[in-house]
């Protein structure tokens, strides 16, 4: 067959292709042991660029599914062809009825500190800097992520874990994560008070100090919508640095494959690497409530301090969002609300107040 200048480009084109391929998947390793169970392994995405960041992504599935698979290498994909050298960790996880075995806690946090203490020791491997790592938990994985980054400095890891004593990591990013303290309810009672101890807001101090980035959806029938205003707003009552963005419409499932939600990712990481400033210094949750539930009317006072505009969510008692968003200018001290006429015969139902510098929620009615 005669051989013309198409198939010689043809093959050229070929051969770099296979070529670049082959690059691309020799800077990929997977299931490397950083314990010695068989589900303390890790997968890892080297970085083209030697003192990168380096972004540890932890799975959900209540803390007992198998370490996650397309659905969440999508994540690591898509920045490790950013710049970014990225770790994909698995953890035990012993589980009763989709919970984490209270008996046995803490074995998963454990284990997240093993796998940022072997990535901190073998940074090197990734092309990685110490200094510059992320954890990004989605779900039970956010849960662990935000826990580790108010314990990092307790040291858990189990004695067969000889690695370096710095667990320290310069941020974390939490997806549609739970808190412990809302799912607990449904456990019988030995479990229910063993689980007091894992409720998220007992461990925030002011000895660590990551920034903490918080992504959920306004229709999470897993977790519920209203968990992140409260942690939200305990991490800027302690003076963390932290962000939160509102994903309206979203439920439990923010993919990494979904469209806008890496690029919220990015943009945080962006002005974080970049030291831009992620919050306003002031913060405030002095907002004044006066409810007329006969009229269907809610009279918000903000404080003086609050510049920017500020956003209105109604959630059920169920914790998912009811009627629209209300929009406010910040020059508005005073706002006359509509309560949405799903909830005006409502017995239960909760208000959020937010922006970069206030958030509040109010529980109207008797708890159901």
């Amino acid at each position: 067959m005669k051989t013309t200048p198409y198939m010689i480009i043809r093959t050229i084109l070929l051969a770099g292709f296979i070529s670049c391929s082959a690059g691309l998947h020799a800077q990929t390793a997977r299931d490397i042991h950083y314990g010695k169970d068989d589900k303390q392994v890790l997968d890892y995405w080297k970085a083209a660029d030697p003192g990168s960041p380096v972004l540890i992504f932890i799975h959900g599935g209540n803390a007992w599914a198998d370490k996650a698979g397309p659905f969440l290498e999508a994540g690591p994909e898509y920045f490790s062809k950013r710049g970014y050298a990225a770790v994909n960790i698995n953890y035990r996880h012993p589980g009763n009825a989709g919970y984490p075995d209270a008996g046995t806690w803490p074995m998963p946090l454990r284990d997240l500190a093993c796998a940022v203490a072997y990535v901190k020791r073998n940074v090197g491997m990734l092309n990685g800097d110490p200094n510059r790592v992320i954890l990004v938990g989605y779900s039970a994985g956010g849960y662990l992520a935000n826990v580790h980054g108010h314990t990092f400095h307790m040291d858990i890891r189990d004695p067969q874990c000889l690695h370096p004593q710095d667990l320290s990591v310069m941020a974390v990013v939490s997806m549609a994560a739970w808190r412990i303290g809302t799912e607990k309810k449904t456990l019988p009672p030995p479990d229910r008070i063993r689980f007091d101890d894992m409720e998220v807001l007992n461990f925030v101090n002011n000895k660590t100090k990551p920034v903490f980035f918080i992504l959920h959806g306004t229709n999470d029938q897993k977790v519920g919508s209203v968990e992140p205003y409260v942690y939200y707003r305990t991490l800027r009552e302690n003076k963390y640095p932290a962000r939160m963005k509102i994903l309206d419409g979203k439920g439990h499932a923010i993919l990494f494959n979904q469209p806008g939600v890496c690029r919220e990712i990015e943009l945080f990481l962006d002005d974080l690497l970049e030291h831009r400033p992620l919050t306003p210094k002031s913060f405030t949750s002095d907002v004044k409530f006066d409810l007329n539930r006969s009229g269907g009317k809610l009279r918000i006072t903000l404080p003086q301090k609050v510049k920017e505009a500020v956003t209105v969510r109604f959630f059920n008692g169920s914790k998912l969002q009811a009627g629209e968003n209300q929009m406010f200018s910040g020059t508005q001290k005073q706002m006359l609300v509509d309560i949405p006429d799903e909830l005006k015969n409502s017995p239960y139902f909760y208000v959020s107040v937010f922006s970069d510098s206030v958030c509040q929620i109010l529980e109207v009615g008797p708890k159901p």
